[in-house]
């Protein structure tokens, strides 16, 4: 990697992955993406290439404290069975 004396320009800000990869299209910047993603977001004049070097990314998650519905139990108690996995 290229390490510079000043920080990088952002010339964008966006909100969602839609607003990222319009973004993207109309040559506002670049977004790493994850390789399993950069299936998800296929778009017409967005090419993917692999970075060398980096290592690899920690995801997390969090909810609210006692917050005990259903979805949220569901969806928890199903990323641990896959982290377990990985």
């Amino acid at each position: 990697m290229d390490v510079r004396d000043d920080e990088p320009v952002v010339g964008v800000t966006t909100n969602t992955p839609e607003e990222v990869f319009e973004a993207v299209t109309g040559g506002l910047g670049v977004v790493l993406v994850s390789e399993g993603n950069a299936a998800l977001y296929h778009r017409p004049g967005v090419t993917y290439r692999p970075v060398a070097g980096l290592p690899p990314a920690e995801l997390a998650i969090a909810w609210r404290e006692g917050d005990v519905r259903p979805q949220v139990t569901v969806f928890v108690d199903a990323l641990r069975q896959v982290a377990t996995k990985v």
